[in-house]
């Protein structure tokens, strides 16, 4: 199964269905049996990914729906910080490219026209990389998360 072989894939498929299900609810669902169905529709999606747990905060304008689903692994403990990682690369994907649709940042772009040439002295190619580049992830841009002085910072 693909989704075994690479967990990102998984968590991203993962939370594009966790979305789907949400935006096709046209309203807060004010009836518990409504919220549910969703709880539900969550864990069944889950199960069939195997995540092993998750937690879930779903928050409308006076309504919520928040739940915590551990399947079968009893050891595992649950968390209340998350690192986020990989899984708002699509959501700032699709954030980037309804600016696009708008006309508000065009993707041939250097980055230099919406970052300060200064902000980024320690890249000489800074000139030459576009906002395609980015959303790509082949700017060249070093990844700071392996950085020894960001993992310090982090972690203490």
């Amino acid at each position: 199964m693909i989704f075994k072989k690479y967990p990102a894939i998984t968590i991203n498929f993962f939370l594009f269905s966790i979305l789907s299900l949400f935006s096709s609810c046209s309203k807060s669902p004010s009836v518990t049996s409504e919220k549910q169905d969703l709880k539900n529709k969550i864990i069944t999606v889950a199960k069939a990914n195997h995540i092993p747990t998750l937690s879930v905060l779903i928050k409308w304008k006076n309504d919520e729906l928040k739940f915590l689903y551990q399947d079968k692994y009893k050891n595992i403990e649950p968390v209340n910080v998350y690192g986020i990682g990989s899984t708002t690369k699509f959501l700032c994907s699709l954030i980037f490219l309804k600016y696009v649709e708008s006309g508000k940042i065009n993707l041939e772009d250097p980055i230099t026209d919406y970052i300060a040439k200064d902000s980024l002295p320690a890249i000489p190619w800074v000139n030459s990389i576009k906002v395609k580049h980015l959303l790509n992830h082949t700017s060249g841009i070093p990844d700071y998360t392996q950085n020894p002085s960001w993992i310090n910072l982090i972690t203490n």
